[in-house]
């Protein structure tokens, strides 16, 4: 009997000092990973300042900034390891046995790292554009190691994979400074047509934030459900794209209105519209 409670005795110790130098070296590992941790963001930050003062490509900054940060994260979680008895070298021997498994548990993330570079290479935008991929669209706030963060026109933070940017049809809407800029207006048929294309491009020239060169235009561009639809569109600077779509629908709605008030609907048309229909 007395055999079995010294047994019992030197177990209960020896799970008791596994378990103080378990919680000790967890403890260590916890300031450690946590000083990593902020260490690695204020390298970050510090890249960001650093390039930003130079002048330097905002993509790259942002890019090498990111992989600053993981590359220091990852370098104190293998440090960390090392406290519970695994080396760099054992932990590079698993990670080799295990290549195949881990190769594809962590696929997505392989393939957003190697487009995150193939987009830093190739450059289909840069920080500051704007641009529009799948559903989403919005101005670029940084390219980093894994993800691309988007920033909307209603000011929402959209993340998106590097992976679905490189594989799918994206389009940078900034990428050109100069822009041409298109509204629809649709004409009855019994509007004079050369008067309203013509008051329509006289008007477009007056924009300040208008080109002259090539100059505004206004031509039919089809006939749907008894109206003529004209395409009327003037050259602008990029940024001030929005500001001139709303410009010309305001003069196309001025236009329509007066083409209108000139030709109104008589009791002869209206019973021409009704056999029509």
């Amino acid at each position: 009997m007395s055999i079995k409670v010294q047994s019992l005795d030197k177990l209960m110790d020896f799970l008791l000092q596994q378990g103080v130098s378990f919680l000790a070296h967890a403890a260590i590992v916890l300031v450690v990973f946590t000083l990593a941790w902020v260490v690695a963001s204020w390298a970050q930050r510090g890249i960001v300042r650093s390039f930003g003062a130079a002048h330097a490509d905002p993509t790259l900054i942002r890019f090498l900034a990111s992989a600053a940060r993981y590359g220091l994260l990852v370098v104190a979680l293998v440090s960390c390891l090392s406290a519970f008895g695994i080396t760099a070298t054992s932990f590079a021997a698993v990670i080799g046995a295990a290549g195949i498994a881990i190769g594809l548990a962590f696929q997505g993330t392989l393939s957003n790292f190697a487009a995150g570079l193939m987009l830093l290479l190739f450059r289909p935008f840069r920080v500051g554009d704007v641009i529009k991929a799948g559903q989403y669209s919005g101005t670029v706030k940084a390219l980093e190691l894994f993800s691309t963060v988007l920033v909307t026109a209603d000011n929402r933070r959209v993340v998106l994979p590097n992976s679905a940017l490189s594989n799918q049809p994206l389009e940078n809407v900034t990428y050109y400074p100069v822009r041409r800029a298109e509204v629809l207006v649709p004409f009855p048929l019994r509007a004079d047509a050369e008067r309203a294309l013509a008051e329509l491009v006289e008007r477009a020239r007056k924009l300040s934030d208008v080109h002259f060169d090539p100059p505004p235009d206004a031509r039919i561009q089809d006939f749907r459900d008894r109206a003529m639809n004209v395409l009327f569109g003037a050259w602008c600077d990029t940024e001030k794209h929005p500001n001139v779509v709303a410009a010309l629908a305001l003069i196309g709605k001025q236009v329509l209105d007066e083409a209108r008030r000139r030709h109104p609907l008589t009791p002869k048309s209206l019973r021409g519209d009704a056999a029509e229909k």
